[in-house]
């Protein structure tokens, strides 16, 4: 038995192709899909993977600022950022996400973005009256009892996304 292997072209080839997982391979495609789909709406060429690095860091920036849901709506930050990574993954030679000096509009314009993202987010907190009528219902002598009020406080008075991340 040989200390180094031998594969052929072909596993080499598959080894290359299977780095990234499935749900990545999805995350690139949607990505390159919404990229390329504003490319059309603006009536631009959409194969961005040619473009000098000036037009790129142009065409991104104003991507950025006018990327909106099928229904209109501004995505949630972390989608934000997936199309920003699945951007960086299709481009092989490039690096959008740390090349400052190269994509200094795309760079601002993300962080601009974000931060408008967040102050957008809105704070659903339930009415008081509906959380006097909780709090009557909830006996703290129980212990069961005790941790569903916990379990309803965590994320009132911690969270700011309701119970994701709860467990």
């Amino acid at each position: 038995m040989s200390r180094f292997a031998t594969i052929s072209e072909d596993q080499f080839k598959k080894s290359i192709e299977d780095k990234d997982s499935k749900s990545t391979k999805q995350a690139t495609k949607v990505a390159v899909s919404v990229f390329r789909s504003y490319l059309k709406k603006k009536q631009l060429e959409d194969d961005f993977e040619k473009f000098p690095l000036e037009q790129l860091d142009d065409i991104l920036s104003k991507f950025y600022l006018e990327m909106r849901k099928c229904c209109g709506g501004v995505y949630k930050t972390s989608s934000f950022k997936a199309i920003r990574h699945g951007l960086n993954r299709f481009l092989p030679n490039v690096d959008i996400l740390n090349d400052a000096k190269n994509f200094p509009k795309t760079t601002e314009t993300f962080k601009a973005m974000s931060a408008e993202i967040k102050r957008q987010v809105v704070l659903i907190i339930t009415p008081l009256s509906n959380q006097k009528k909780l709090y009557n219902y909830l006996d703290v002598s129980n212990p069961v009892m005790l941790q569903k009020k916990v379990f309803i406080d965590i994320p009132i008075h911690f969270g700011r996304r309701g119970r994701e991340g709860l467990r």
